[in-house]
């Protein structure tokens, strides 16, 4: 855990390091849990990331704690949209506001559009992390044509990429 609290705080804008530090605890470590959420906790206090915010709000919901989820997602939101107004269309901002819009059940005309900002910036920058970030988005929304469609153009932009076999089961 130390050696992302290191990553973040050298690159605080690094939306994948957040991302990193919730797969590690859903999908590896559960037992890491409470200590992922105080380092999060703990770099809120100085850090204006969306990215933050929204992977905390994701860990409390996973410890079934969803009032402090739901607060998490709001300022999540809100610093993606600051960042999205200073002009920062980085692909991460536009996908994570997108993100907390569908978890809160807001504005699905502006999470369409950011879906939509965060595949351009993903396919003319050719960030594949992105664009993987996406597609499970997708997924999760249960927009299986676009999530197959971007999985294929993943897998068209780079040979060696297989698509997931969870991609298989939730989008025959």
């Amino acid at each position: 855990m130390h050696a992302f609290e290191r990553t973040i705080q050298q690159h605080p804008g690094y939306a994948p390091a957040y991302r990193d530090i919730e797969y590690l605890v859903m999908e590896q470590d559960a037992g890491m849990l409470p200590e992922a959420v105080e380092m999060l906790e703990n770099l809120s206090e100085r850090s204006q990331e969306g990215a933050l915010f929204q992977s905390l709000g994701n860990l409390y919901f996973h410890d079934r704690q969803e009032d402090q989820a739901i607060s998490s997602w709001h300022e999540a939101k809100e610093r993606y949209r600051q960042a999205l107004e200073r002009g920062d269309q980085n692909g991460w901002n536009a996908l994570g506001l997108a993100a907390v819009l569908y978890y809160l059940g807001e504005d699905p005309d502006q999470m369409a559009e950011m879906l939509g900002a965060a595949e351009q910036v993903g396919l003319r920058e050719d960030i594949r992390r992105l664009l993987e970030e996406l597609g499970w988005l997708l997924v999760q929304i249960e927009d299986c044509g676009n999530a197959s469609r971007i999985f294929s153009e993943i897998q068209d932009r780079y040979p060696d990429y297989i698509v997931p076999a969870e991609l298989r089961e939730r989008c025959p």
